[in-house]
């Protein structure tokens, strides 16, 4: 009789705890989403912007085909590249920096707005693999 009692009182505890513990982690686990959806709204806005910009480039574009690309390769179709390369490189640049603010910000939203417990350390300081990864 005792030790029925005892198991019996052990499994509601438990499921009192996942109980408990399930309903803790709902409300982090909707904010962590709200911040993730706000990044995606980030980086299609950044994905846009990069559009863009790409388009912006339309007249570099249009000089790189016309010197290089027609049958006859004209002789500024080296300074033609490096125009075209220069500002599609300028777009990637932004979208870079764009995506690393969008991360940025949904890093300090889940930091600042979401109740999570903290990270745990790491078990090896060298990584999941260990020290003889290849």
């Amino acid at each position: 009789m005792r030790l029925t009692s005892l198991v019996i009182g052990c499994a509601l505890v438990a499921t009192g705890l996942l109980s408990a513990r399930a309903g803790a982690t709902t409300a982090p686990n909707e904010c962590v989403q709200a911040c993730r959806a706000t990044e995606g709204d980030c980086l299609f806005d950044a994905h846009e912007r990069a559009k863009q910009c790409e388009e912006e480039c339309g007249d570099e574009r249009d000089l790189y085909r016309t010197a290089c690309l027609d049958e006859n390769v004209d002789e500024t179709c080296p300074e033609k590249r490096e125009a075209l390369q220069g500002c599609l490189s300028t777009c990637g640049d932004r979208m870079r920096t764009d995506q690393g603010k969008c991360s940025q910000a949904r890093k300090e939203c889940v930091d600042t707005t979401c109740d999570l417990p903290p990270r745990p350390a790491r078990p090896y300081p060298w990584g999941h693999r260990g020290p003889f990864r290849r």
